[in-house]
């Protein structure tokens, strides 16, 4: 099996202190004790990770872990067993702070290797430093782009209210995370920003802030620039500043819209759901005014592929409903154009009689196309005769797929059609607390459902796509008194 390219924005070099930074990679070795490295990350901000061994034998195992020392998320082998090296795409972090990469060797194993941090995805596409002339033109309104002290310069003359520009060098793309710096902007009532997928019409969405500390997502074509949203004033966004750096996240319909590292907004939008090409905006919002700003460090990564396939998370960073559909959605997951059609508290299932025991959540309703998750508190499961779980595309009774726990640490997901159980994935858990909680999520898209438990991949199994109800239940392999508290359910459903 063939991995597609890495290119990276510097070459390898130590760096003093074992610091950390964006798009560069590091150099380490590894005899007998781990390495760590540190990086300062803000609330929500999304970043990649990979560990590739350059010598000996050496079989990495990445770990993220808090200022406290807290363990946030850790992969192995993520392409096993064509790879051994460790990856962490896309992963959001938790909150502003110090954070710590350490990379250890799995069993005896040591060597070298080189450890790379990269803004959204870990794949490097496209990288711009704007330190030679460059392809990029304006292609609109009075605008027009030149190479300017190592800067692009886009410039905007009076008369016009936006001006953009792209290069023939960047592909189209679809899910992307794109990112430029902003280092200076002349004139007053400006607007700067970003463009993405643009299209050979003209047609583009445009992130743009301004001079009064102000964001918009906004769909540019033919007719003029139609808001998506209107101007918002943000926290984050201070008035006066010329200085700064934006960011795009797109994935599908959904945009993660970035300003210095921080969240701003999650914004869907429908209307150009084709690849496209990312490029820069200038502006006004007096159009009597001329207007330049310098952009530095243009970089675009996309999801690392194998094959042309997705990579399947080995873990997750799951938290409340809102929280794990951030997770997925960025993590291509789940699609950003669903909606959260089921949030539960709390509830109880008891039974006693031996066999698939279910109540039925939002009978009402059917599903295709969701993710399912909930905490499963098992009150008296003490052993495998018996489990908890959850029920979904539940045509009847005789036919569902049944994600499940028992009371010793194995997980399962299988489909029951008519009176028997597919093999389905299977896998048992290391340590297991019986009575303490546990997160169960199953992914349904199309014919793939993937299955996690705390945060964990379990596996995948294949079932026709069927619209079908959903339900807690009670598994007894034998007639044993259940009880099962479930605690924050929640589905996210999609077309």
């Amino acid at each position: 099996m063939t991995l597609v390219a890495l290119v990276f924005a510097a070459p390898a070099a130590a760096q003093t202190g074992n610091e950390l930074r964006l798009f560069e990679t590091v150099e380490g070795s590894i005899a007998e004790n781990a390495e760590s490295w540190r990086f300062n990350a803000s609330t929500s901000q999304i970043v990649s990770f990979i560990v590739e061994s350059t010598s000996g034998d050496l079989d990495p195992i990445l770990t993220i872990r808090d200022d406290a020392g807290q363990e946030i998320i850790r992969n192995d082998d993520y392409n096993y067993p064509d790879t051994g090296d460790a990856l962490l795409e896309a992963i959001s972090i938790p909150q502003l702070g110090a954070y710590t990469a350490t990379v250890a060797a799995y069993g005896d194993t040591s060597g070298d290797y080189t450890l790379t941090m990269l803004p959204g995805y870990a794949h490097l596409a496209y990288d711009e430093p704007f330190d030679t002339a460059g392809d990029w033109e304006a292609v609109e309104g009075t605008a027009t782009a030149v190479p300017d002290d190592e800067t692009l310069r886009l410039a905007l003359a009076a008369g016009s209210d936006r001006g953009l520009a792209f290069t023939p060098s960047l592909d189209s793309l679809t899910d992307f995370y794109a990112q430029v710096d902003v280092s200076g902007i002349t004139g007053a009532s400006w607007v700067v920003g970003m463009a993405v997928r643009g299209q050979d019409d003209g047609s583009a969405y445009l992130f743009l802030v301004n001079d009064r500390a102000e964001w918009r997502f906004a769909e540019r074509s033919d007719g003029g620039e139609r808001a998506i949203t209107g101007w918002v004033r943000h926290p984050n966004i201070r008035t006066g500043e010329t200085a700064f750096t934006l960011g795009v996240l797109a994935v599908g319909s959904g945009f993660d819209l970035f300003y210095n590292n921080n969240i701003v907004a999650h914004v869907v939008a429908t209307a150009l759901d084709e690849s496209g090409q990312a490029g820069l905006v200038v502006g006004s919002t007096r159009a009597t005014e001329g207007i330049a700003a310098r952009f530095d460090n243009f970089a675009i990564t996309t999801p690392l592929e194998v094959e042309g396939e997705a990579l399947i998370p080995q873990q997750l960073m799951l938290g409340s409903a809102n929280a794990a559909v951030q997770e997925l959605r960025r993590r291509r997951l789940i699609s950003s154009s669903g909606q959260l059609v089921l949030n539960v508290a709390e509830s109880f299932v008891q039974y006693a009689r031996p066999g698939v025991n279910s109540v039925p959540l939002a009978s009402s309703i059917t599903f295709t196309n969701l993710a399912m998750g909930t905490t499963v508190y098992p009150d008296s499961v003490s052993g495998p005769p018996s489990g908890c779980g959850i029920i979904l595309r539940a045509t009847d009774t005789r036919n569902y797929i049944l994600a499940y726990i028992d009371g010793q640490g194995g997980y399962g997901i299988s489909e029951r059609t008519e009176d028997s159980f597919s093999a389905g994935a299977y896998a048992e858990a290391e340590t297991w607390a019986a009575t303490e909680g546990h997160q169960l999520l199953v992914i349904a898209s199309g014919d793939t459902l993937l299955y996690y438990v705390d945060g964990r991949y379990v596996g995948t199994i294949e079932s026709d796509a069927e619209a079908g109800g959903i339900a807690n239940a009670v598994v007894n392999f034998e007639a044993v008194d259940t009880s099962c508290q479930f605690v924050n359910t929640w589905v996210w459903r999609w077309n």
